[in-house]
């Protein structure tokens, strides 16, 4: 294997200018690219938080929806019950008349047959 060499550490005096001058540019270059990078991210933060007040906003509004549907649910819910205890009360009392007005009938017709039907047909003995 060959020797190796050994890197030359003099620096060159007579490029000195002009490696300060291209580093100053670079350095300028660099100082706007990094301005151009701040000023997209500060315009994708606002892009963001734009979207998110957006999004918010729209979750408001579907919470509100939500507590309307929830909200004529429950009226729905109370008006049919209510209709239905209402109809189960008639119904009840319905069933009453007729179980008194059965019960009146039997013993009309217990009186007819006691009676052994000589005074004529039954519906005539219940005044039909």
């Amino acid at each position: 294997m060959p020797p190796k060499r050994k890197k030359d550490k003099r620096t060159k005096n007579s490029g000195s200018e002009l490696n300060v001058d291209e580093k100053y540019k670079k350095t300028l270059e660099e100082i706007e690219a990094l301005k151009d990078h701040l000023a997209m991210r500060r315009e994708f933060s606002r892009h963001s938080k734009e979207a998110g007040e957006e999004w918010k906003e729209r979750m408001l509004k579907a919470e509100i929806d939500l507590e309307e549907v929830k909200d004529t649910h429950r009226a729905i819910n109370a008006d049919m019950t209510r209709q239905y205890l209402a109809i189960q009360l008639e119904t009840s009392h319905q069933i009453q008349q007729l179980v008194t007005e059965l019960s009146q009938v039997r013993a009309k017709l217990g009186m007819f047959r006691q009676t052994g039907g000589k005074n004529g047909r039954f519906n005539e003995f219940l005044g039909k």
